[in-house]
Formats: C-alpha cells, sequence, structure tokens
C-alpha cells in the first residue's frame, strides 16, 4: 500500500545516504544519491505524496533549512549553498564564485529572490526543491 511504499522509499533514501557518508564526506553521499535516484522521477513522486514530505509549519521549516547544503555538480565542482538565520543566502561555483540573495520561508514554502516553492523533505539531510536535490553538509573535508 501506499504508506509502505513511503516507508519504504524515506528509508531506502535515508540508508544510501548514510551508507555513503564515509569517512564524513556528505560530497560523496550526494553524489551517491544522485547516481543511485532518478532525482526527477522523486520529485514526482514527493509531488504527488501530498504532506508526506512537507514541513507545513513555517517556523520548523526554517529551522530545518538553515544551513550548510550541497545543491549540485557543475564541470565535477561541486555547488554548495548556504542558507543563514538572518535570511541571507549564498551560493558557491568554482567556476563563478559566489551569489548572494534573500530566502524566506512563508505559508509553508520556500523563498529566494521572489520564486516561491515547495520543500520536499526527503530526510533529516535531503530535501527537494524545484526539482534540484539538496543534501546537507556533514564536513568540509575533500
Amino acid at each position: 500500500d501506499i504508506e509502505e511504499m513511503d516507508t519504504w522509499v524515506k528509508k531506502r533514501i535515508t540508508d544510501q545516504y548514510n551508507f555513503n557518508c564515509v569517512l564524513e564526506l556528505s560530497r560523496y553521499a550526494y553524489a551517491g544519491i544522485l547516481d543511485e535516484f532518478d532525482i526527477e522521477l522523486l520529485y514526482v513522486y514527493a509531488k504527488l505524496s501530498g504532506d508526506l514530505y512537507r514541513i507545513n509549519d513555517d517556523d520548523k521549516l526554517k529551522e530545518y533549512l538553515v544551513g550548510d547544503w550541497h545543491s549540485g555538480i557543475v564541470d565535477n565542482h561541486f555547488v554548495d549553498c548556504y542558507l543563514y538565520e538572518s535570511g541571507r543566502y549564498s551560493t558557491y561555483k568554482v567556476t563563478t564564485g559566489y551569489n548572494r540573495g534573500e530566502w524566506e520561508v512563508r505559508d509553508g514554502l520556500f523563498i529566494a529572490d521572489g520564486d516561491a516553492e515547495i520543500v520536499y523533505v526527503l530526510s533529516d539531510n535531503l530535501f527537494l526543491y524545484a526539482g534540484v536535490l539538496f543534501a546537507r553538509q556533514t564536513s568540509n573535508k575533500y
């Protein structure tokens, strides 16, 4: 049934992240999730699952989001996103440097630079936003 499937998906993703988080290298874990799962399909699945993958309380969602996240790989370099409690963010790409802006949470939506989207929380360390996977950085080691 759907509840069993949802439980299995969440456990499978968490286990895959933890398995690949070797020597606290969350970059490996992030790349492992990208290699193992079709992120676009996972995003559609989360969207169809109603509130199961959502945090609808604005304060709890903001608390969850504050931190350092991997948010992509460009030309074999990781893209990192830093969400600060102050409502500011910065993303870093080796190729272009830092991009900075403002973010907030309102009505269960993550709003950055005027774009509002639902955050789908897959685990304590993984979420999807606008079809992009974000993984919490657990270490700055390379």
